[in-house]
């Protein structure tokens, strides 16, 4: 899970694997829509549906998208970013699903990043 400042920008990559776990060299882009849900239940989407991602060079079939976090968004607010492309041998889209929660209101800068825990084996001293 990746957390987030609200205001700050993150960086939502897809990496789009065929069932065999070959890379998708799709024809056309992948896509992307970022969105939240407000306290209300309502679908607020901030990176409209269709938004282009760039390929990443030297690294087939892994796409990202740099968007910038809105600024009004509430400590705990997930955000969630639903890329697509299509496996232009089979014709099937494959969807992958990011999620990242907002830690603060007030950017923060070069926080953002993945949240780590630890457990502790059972029997283990």
């Amino acid at each position: 899970m990746a957390n987030v400042y609200a205001g700050s920008d993150f960086s939502f990559t897809g990496l789009f694997l065929t069932a065999d776990g070959q890379p998708i060299i799709p024809v056309a882009p992948a896509i992307i829509q970022c969105f939240y849900f407000g306290a209300d239940g309502s679908k607020y989407s901030f990176v409209p549906a269709g938004t282009v991602m760039s390929a990443i060079p030297a690294n087939p079939g892994r796409y990202v998208y740099v968007a910038g976090i809105p600024d009004n968004l509430e400590t705990n607010t997930e955000v969630y970013a639903s890329m697509s492309v299509i496996d232009p041998d089979t014709d099937a889209t494959v969807f992958i699903e990011q999620t990242v929660t907002v830690i603060s209101n007030a950017t923060g800068g070069a926080a953002c990043g993945i949240r780590v825990a630890f457990v502790k084996p059972a029997g283990f001293q």
